[in-house]
């Protein structure tokens, strides 16, 4: 709820408090004494009338702050006030738009229920689309100060959306979907370590063979002067076009890292086989090739 001055009027000072107006001077009777900006936030009418009427204030006329009587009176919600000060003739025209504080805030601004604002609203015209200087609407200003009714009411008149769902389900909602992610994360990250594990383990098993074959002949090759037979060869062809036919039977998806490390392994064991097939064995040296090679 906005502050209301303390000092009287005549000397131009005032102070604010943030709970309720302050309690009135001690001269004129018991309502003597109060400023037009108290009077209007305590909703006292008499003294009001006295200080437009007789006094000569205007219903506009601000505080130090910029605090205005339509201010005073739509903050604590008296509505006869505010309808006799919008009312008098010496208030200026569309005073209920183009009366703002320093914030840029016409007296909707500062209303607190729902009907002071329909009256703002629907009898003086109040523009609820205005923005102040930060660039809030009045609903957008009643939303943060927590006044939900209000809010809804502003944005059923503007269309607005609601800056905030104070239900709890959109919170709960975002929760959820990120639990869910949490989730899907997982097992992506569970299904990765899984294939990676998978193809490392062909990967061995097939270098594995490959050794065993190539170790196979090389010790062959050391004793004899043959490199492959036949025989070798073939396992060795199969080994390798076995695994391949593997990783596509099961559609494996290696990361580029896996896949390059696989494709080597399976390059390195095509051209062991391209090489050891082309090298003449004793046989061949002696009685040329065999037939089919």
């Amino acid at each position: 709820m906005a502050p209301v001055p303390s000092e009287d009027a005549t000397n131009g000072a005032s102070s604010s408090s943030s709970s309720s107006p302050p309690s009135s001077g001690d001269g004129g009777g018991e309502s003597g004494g109060k400023n037009i900006w108290v009077a209007a936030g305590e909703g006292d009418l008499d003294r009001v009338r006295h200080l437009v009427e007789v006094e000569g204030l205007s219903p506009t006329v601000p505080d130090r702050f910029t605090y205005t009587p339509l201010h005073a009176a739509a903050s604590y919600g008296h509505i006869e006030l505010l309808r006799f000060l919008i009312n008098h003739p010496s208030c200026p025209p569309n005073a209920i738009n183009e009366t703002t504080d320093s914030d840029g805030e016409t007296p909707l601004f500062v209303v607190e229920e729902v009907g002071v604002a329909r009256v703002l609203i629907e009898e003086f015209g109040a523009d609820a689309k205005r923005e102040n200087n930060a660039g809030d609407t009045p609903a957008a200003v009643a939303e943060e100060g927590e006044l939900e009714e209000l809010a809804a009411y502003l944005r059923s008149v503007t269309g607005e959306a609601p800056m905030y769902d104070r239900s709890g389900a959109g919170q709960r909602a975002g929760i959820a979907d990120a639990e869910g992610d949490d989730d899907d994360d997982e097992a992506q990250s569970e299904l990765t370590r899984s294939t990676n594990e998978a193809i490392e383990e062909r990967t061995e098993a097939l270098m594995s063979r490959v050794g065993a074959i190539l170790a196979r002949a090389e010790a062959r090759g050391a004793s004899s002067g043959e490199e492959l037979t036949e025989q070798e060869e073939r396992e060795l062809r199969e080994v390798v076009g076995q695994s391949l036919f593997e990783q596509i039977r099961e559609g494996w998806g290696p990361s580029d890292g896996q896949e390059q490390r696989q494709s080597h392994a399976d390059s390195e064991a095509q051209k062991e086989t391209e090489q050891e097939s082309e090298t003449p064995t004793t046989e061949e040296q002696q009685h040329g090739p065999r037939p089919g090679r």
